[in-house]
């Protein structure tokens, strides 16, 4: 089987009740840190984040690229700097120049900013 397959067990009586109270960006937030911790290789706080959200009220489409980002040192200017000295046009597919930092949790707090309800440490 090439793809994966989640399943959401059946709540038992020990359970507390769902609350509800949350919107569907609080929902994509948490099941985004929870795959972190499970499958910290395909997802979690050293990535990128890019979400597509439909708000309803407002017939709206917002978009959130939070991908990462240069690291604070690396102007724009220096890094044509570091390109010229180095002969290059475009930037290398390996060593330093291509570092991100990752945009993942500053994603959810955006994501919170605009569209959570819960408080981020529910």
């Amino acid at each position: 089987m090439n793809g994966k397959t989640a399943t959401v067990p059946r709540r038992t009586s020990h359970q507390p009740e769902p609350q509800g109270n949350g919107t569907a960006a609080d929902a994509a937030i948490a099941a985004n840190a929870a795959l972190g911790l499970m499958e910290p290789v395909s997802c979690g706080v050293g990535g990128d984040l890019f979400a597509i959200v439909y708000e309803a009220k407002t017939k709206k489409l917002h978009g959130l690229n939070a991908s990462g980002r240069s690291p604070l040192g690396l102007s724009r200017e220096r890094l044509w700097l570091e390109l010229h000295q180095r002969g290059l046009t475009t930037i290398p597919p390996r060593g330093l120049l291509p570092i991100s930092v990752p945009g993942a949790v500053d994603g959810w707090f955006e994501l919170h900013r605009k569209f959570g309800r819960l408080p981020m440490a529910q």
